[in-house]
């Protein structure tokens, strides 16, 4: 026996109601996807971190370094800095600062609580900025 929802009666109406609800839900979280895609679509850049890295640090004709601007200083000792991590450490540091990757997400990907991921994040940014004062100092 078919069963027919007339709308009539409680049950059909709570039936109905969480219809509703799902589309609804479904509907927003398709939107919320496409416009994630679409802001990252407009704004990402792709770099290839190797060829970057090593491009800074070929160049022959560079002035002494006390001639040098220090905003191009600071960043050479930044991809210095950056070179001195292991991978792990890089690409927790890319995915938290460049792909907004939450601590959940990093987390599950590396097998890790989400109390580990946080620290491995901390520990990288606490490496990175004794690298750079004992660069500096």
């Amino acid at each position: 026996m078919q069963f027919r929802n007339d709308g009539i009666g409680a049950e059909n109406i709570v039936r109905n109601h969480f219809t509703a609800y799902l589309k609804l839900r479904v509907e927003r979280r398709k939107r919320d996807i496409l416009r994630k895609r679409e802001r990252l679509e407009t704004h990402e850049v792709s770099v290839d971190y190797d060829s970057y890295f090593a491009e800074s640090f070929e160049s022959t004709d560079m002035p002494a370094s006390s001639d040098r601007d220090p905003l191009t200083w600071d960043n050479e000792l930044l991809v210095s800095a950056f070179q001195s991590l292991n991978e792990r450490e890089q690409q927790i540091l890319i995915a938290r600062v460049l792909d907004d990757v939450t601590f959940e997400e990093l987390a599950h990907a590396y097998g890790m609580s989400y109390k580990g991921a946080s620290s491995a994040y901390y520990r990288v940014i606490q490496k990175l900025r004794k690298y750079m004062d004992d660069a500096r100092g």
